[in-house]
């Protein structure tokens, strides 16, 4: 499981909660698919939205990305 599906699901929160909370918080339109293709690996979100992610779950890019095994 990746990180962004194992914060999520952390959090307690559906996909839908998440992508919604996640688009109004950072003004962006990700849809049901992008958000599922995130999490299982078939999409990678730009670097602007890799700092927005890193920013909502309140983690370094490191450890967002698998790069670091500690938040």
């Amino acid at each position: 499981m990746n990180k962004f599906k194992e914060l999520r699901i952390s959090k307690g929160m559906t996909q839908e909660e998440f992508r919604q909370k996640f688009n109004s918080q950072f003004s962006k339109t990700y849809t049901p698919a992008a958000i599922s293709q995130i999490e299982n690996g078939k999409r990678m979100p730009e670097i602007s939205a890799l700092m927005n992610f890193a920013d909502f779950y309140e983690v370094s890019l490191d450890y967002l990305l698998g790069r670091e095994e500690k938040n």
